[in-house]
């Protein structure tokens, strides 16, 4: 179970501001990827799955706007910050009304940008885990919808699980109103 997320891609039209994200973030251990422009990005993304983008308000051609669009509509799970000026606050306030996690208003300090992205693997951390507790309830409540905590159901369920593809029949015994 993957809880950490390791691969970031940086998309902006400034190569500097990848290779510091580079610099700053793989001395912590993380992989980072760049793209210049939405359609790179957009490959990238595809191609490389990254866990978390930084994703650079005014990029040529497709802007971030236009590119966080595109990346909800894909059902990507990535979470986005999006990479703003001081005068593009009001943009990435919009972006966030998308979907988009938070913003970092550039030029930023490598302090808020570890602390932004901290929070937001305690948020992807948070999401796998819900996703396997949601997946490990389903697969114990797929006998029929039985659901129960108590170690005695649980030695029934998996009794149940592993004689359920034969033809053996079976009897349940226990008090009234237990819920045989």
């Amino acid at each position: 179970m993957k809880i950490a997320p390791n691969k970031i891609l940086v998309v902006d039209d400034q190569p500097e501001v990848g290779w510091l994200f580079g610099k700053v973030l793989g001395e912590d251990g993380y992989q980072v990827l760049t793209a210049e422009t939405g359609e790179e990005a957009l490959a990238t993304i595809k191609k490389e799955q990254p866990d978390l983008i930084f994703l650079d308000v005014q990029l040529p051609g497709q802007d971030g706007i236009a590119l966080l669009r595109s990346i909800q509509k894909s059902r990507s799970r990535q979470l986005v910050i999006m990479l703003t000026g001081h005068g593009q606050v009001e943009t990435a306030v919009e972006a966030m009304k998308l979907g988009a996690y938070d913003y970092i208003t550039k030029p930023f300090r490598v302090e808020e940008l570890k602390m932004t992205l901290q929070r937001m693997a305690e948020k992807v951390g948070l999401v796998v885990e819900n996703e396997f507790l949601r997946e490990r309830f389903l697969a114990e409540t797929e006998a029929h919808g039985i659901i129960g905590t108590h170690q005695k159901i649980q030695d029934v369920l998996r009794m149940v699980a592993r004689l359920k593809d034969t033809r053996t029949p079976v009897l349940i015994t226990g008090e009234s109103g237990t819920g045989k």
